[in-house]
């Protein structure tokens, strides 16, 4: 789930790890093509939010997520077929455990957690951008600013 959490925003990421370590009811995981490896996923998608579950032409699935539309497409119609029927019923699922997983504690605890974890990540970042802008203007106040711009042929104390 860690290259989920890196790629989306936490807003969404963080409510989605938490279910998804208490229950994959109601989750789509999902590799990109061509990737075999099922123990790590590209991405999930929250089915439990999904919306406008439809059959497209030719053999493909469409539904709506966040406000983006997601697009299936299968080798036949029988795939299709079979493809919908299990994405209606993770819909379904996902969507009668929606108030109760939430209220459980362990979604609850799960969700601190991956707050916290977010919270001290941006923190290192913010230091981080403070020292190099601190680094940056100790080098711009250099006397062969001009000319070296980094001062790592001047040799001054800058």
């Amino acid at each position: 789930m860690d290259l989920y959490l890196r790629g989306e925003k936490a807003e969404i990421s963080h409510a989605v790890v938490a279910w998804a370590s208490q229950t994959g009811k109601g989750l789509l995981f999902f590799n990109k093509k061509g990737e075999t490896e099922r123990k790590r996923p590209h991405s999930v998608l929250p089915l439990h939010d999904a919306t406008d579950l439809k059959k497209g032409h030719p053999h493909e699935i469409s539904f709506k997520l966040h406000g983006e539309t997601h697009t299936l497409k299968a080798a036949n119609d029988a795939e299709r077929d079979g493809w919908f029927i299990s994405l209606e019923r993770a819909v379904e699922v996902g969507k009668a455990e929606k108030v109760s997983l939430r209220a459980s504690e362990g979604y609850k605890a799960e969700m601190e957690k991956l707050s916290l974890s977010y919270a001290k990540t941006r923190i290192m970042v913010q230091t981080l951008t403070i020292r190099r802008q601190a680094e940056y203007d100790a080098r711009r106040r250099c006397c062969h600013w001009s000319c070296c711009r980094w001062c790592r042929w001047c040799r001054c104390d800058a």
